[in-house]
């Protein structure tokens, strides 16, 4: 029989291959022809980030709502992320403590703020530098959880393709001098001559707030949509990222949400026909004015421009819609299912793997690609160690506690949405 969601952990484990490729070969392979395609033909970092961002914006309002609590939600989504996420930055911060991993000595200026950033996953959002390099988008799925659960408890549940076209919108006028990055915690950057923009930050947080608040589906809803909306975009307009960029990666994670919609029966097909490819073109002309290139001048390879960002969104869109057009008719390969199941450990691991391994001796043989070859094959054989043994069993412990905090707390699922297709089992939503 043929899976018909397996297109979605096909679609993880291909970003998650790329955003390895892209770190493991420009570290490894080191030359201006691999940096000028990694860079400048298909940025394979951006390709695959991107990708992982419709992907969630595809699965998690399913996921939300086949729980239909927003307390067992939470419950999946923490022993999803979290487990794996703690382990592998407890680690790095052991080796480097012992001397055996680099960091660079400023990021521990303000050990609170690492200790407080990668203990949440909010690490640029609150200006704490990572432990984990690959983990910068992380805030970024935290707030779209945030603010899909918010929108659950509200009248806008359906209003995806609103939001997605609302923010492919505002990202052409999201210029950083109408906030400038970390504009509360100007400090944590390292940068004493940053001020920000507080005031502009808590304002707008408070009307997203009051918005949904007034909106909720009752009075009890009003207060958590209230107070998860203010901080959820309290903490987005903080974030230590040009703006421009970060309304982009949250309008492709709304995307992904509109072609849930629409293949679940909520929403017209001809909406998502409308809204994917403006969120695109708008997504387009804000790299296009904003985006900083880099690297030209070098005289060895192109480096990083609008149009190569701009390819990553384009071609991680139609990337999905046709996995998705092809979801119920090909037998997808278990070697793509197996890497898509193992992605998260995959994205986490890569880099830290490449860091504290050392490369092969440069009077080996084709020491760099078999120095690249070699930090691949340690990261999917971990990765699927610590899936196993790591992930599964947090996921299973989530259940548990899920099952429990229903039975204890009597929690009283959301009205059942009826799809048109078959809904995700609970084995695909994670």
């Amino acid at each position: 029989m043929v899976n018909r969601l397996g297109f979605l952990d096909v679609l993880r484990g291909i970003a998650a291959l790329l955003v390895a490729l892209y770190h493991l070969g420009n570290m490894a392979l080191g030359s201006p022809q691999f940096w000028w395609v990694s860079h400048s033909l298909l940025n394979f970092g951006s390709f695959g980030v991107m990708l992982f961002f419709i992907v969630s914006g595809f699965i998690i309002p399913a996921s939300l709502e086949r729980r239909g609590s927003l307390v067992e939600f939470w419950i999946g989504r923490f022993f999803r992320l979290v487990p794996l996420f703690w382990l592998l930055s407890g680690t790095v911060a052991v080796l480097w403590s012992l001397g055996l991993f680099s960091l660079p000595d400023w990021i521990f200026k303000y050990p609170w703020v690492v200790l407080i950033g990668n203990a949440t996953l909010l690490t640029n959002f609150i200006g704490a530098p990572h432990l984990l390099s690959p983990a910068w988008t992380l805030p970024f799925e935290i707030c779209f959880y945030a603010l899909t659960s918010v929108l659950f408890v509200t009248k806008f549940r359906k209003a995806s393709a609103g939001i997605a076209l609302f923010l492919g919108a505002f990202a052409l006028f999201a210029a950083d001098t109408f906030l400038t990055d970390s504009a509360l915690t100007p400090q944590a950057a390292s940068d004493p001559n940053h001020v920000g923009n507080p005031v502009r930050v808590l304002v707008i947080a408070g009307m997203v707030a009051g918005i949904a608040a007034i909106f909720a589906v009752n009075r009890k809803m009003a207060l958590y949509a209230g107070l998860v909306g203010f901080v959820a975009v309290m903490l987005f307009l903080n974030r230590s990222w040009p703006l421009y960029q970060a309304v982009i990666f949250l309008s492709l994670m709304f995307t992904g949400t509109v072609i849930f919609r629409a293949s679940s029966g909520q929403i017209p097909v001809w909406v998502a026909w409308l809204t994917v490819p403006v969120v695109a073109i708008c997504d387009t002309i804000a790299f296009y004015r904003y985006y900083v290139a880099w690297g030209e001048g070098a005289g060895t390879w192109l480096g990083g421009t609008w149009w190569t960002e701009s390819v990553a969104v384009w071609t991680a869109i139609a990337l999905f819609m046709i996995a998705y057009a092809l979801r119920d008719r090909v037998r997808w390969p278990e070697t793509l299912q197996w890497l898509g199941r193992i992605s998260y450990s995959v994205y986490l691991s890569h880099w830290a793997i490449m860091v504290a391994v050392p490369p092969l001796p440069v009077t080996v043989p084709g020491a760099r690609p078999l120095t690249m070859l070699m930090w691949l094959a340690i990261t999917l054989g971990i990765s699927h160690l610590l899936y196993t043994f790591v992930e599964l069993p947090a996921q299973k412990l989530g259940r548990r506690v899920s099952r429990w905090a229903r039975d204890r707390y009597r929690l009283a699922p959301a009205p059942v949405i009826r799809p048109r297709v078959e809904q995700p089992a609970a084995h695909e939503l994670v």
